[in-house]
């Protein structure tokens, strides 16, 4: 017991200051009782110290995130579409289709979740990519429930790419009159 002991206590001291070492190390030889409690202070300072890990390891791996998105999707190639809808409607879109030059690029089906979120006001990244220089035409089909009846909207957009990031929103508007919707170009060069 008093081996297994010994190994458990070495182990722990393998992460902790020397002067913590010493001290655990003279009190050996007194009761159980005294030693446990010595060793749990140093144990706090360990988990603290693994907290601040745990922190710095977030934010590293959001930068990796941040210089992936780079490398792979650079800025002058760089196309992003979102979609949002007035606060508090009653239409619930039930999925989104995007065309980039009669291609479809990105799918999506909503969720109850995300339904409600888009209702409460939040903006939904739909597709981030890559696309070449020149003349392009997205377009954006959306289905969705109002009133229980289907609605279907279709909006097209023509933009030119031309090295900076295109940032693209369509935003459902005004569906208490049938729904309409619009475009807003969110891109650098536009602002």
């Amino acid at each position: 017991m008093k081996t297994a002991f010994t190994l458990a206590l070495a182990f722990c001291l393998s992460a902790f200051s020397a002067q913590a070492q010493e001290n655990v190390l003279s009190t050996i030889d007194q009761p159980v009782g005294i030693v446990s409690e010595i060793v749990l202070l140093p144990s706090q300072d360990l988990n603290r110290d693994i907290s601040v890990l745990k922190d710095e390891l977030v934010n590293l791996r959001a930068d990796l995130l941040e210089l992936e998105q780079q490398i792979l999707i650079p800025p002058s190639s760089r196309l992003d579409v979102f979609f949002s809808m007035d606060l508090g409607q009653s239409l619930m879109p039930d999925a989104m289709t995007i065309y980039l030059d009669d291609q479809e690029i990105a799918h999506h089906l909503y969720t109850e979740r995300q339904q409600a979120a888009l209702t409460r006001g939040a903006v939904h990244p739909v597709f981030t990519g890559n696309v070449s220089q020149g003349k392009h035409e997205l377009r954006v089909l959306l289905v969705g429930q109002h009133q229980k009846r289907e609605l279907r909207r279709a909006v097209s957009h023509v933009f030119n790419k031309e090295g900076q990031v295109v940032s693209l929103e369509f935003s459902l508007q005004d569906v208490q009159q049938g729904g309409q919707l619009s475009i807003i170009d969110h891109s650098p060069e536009k602002q």
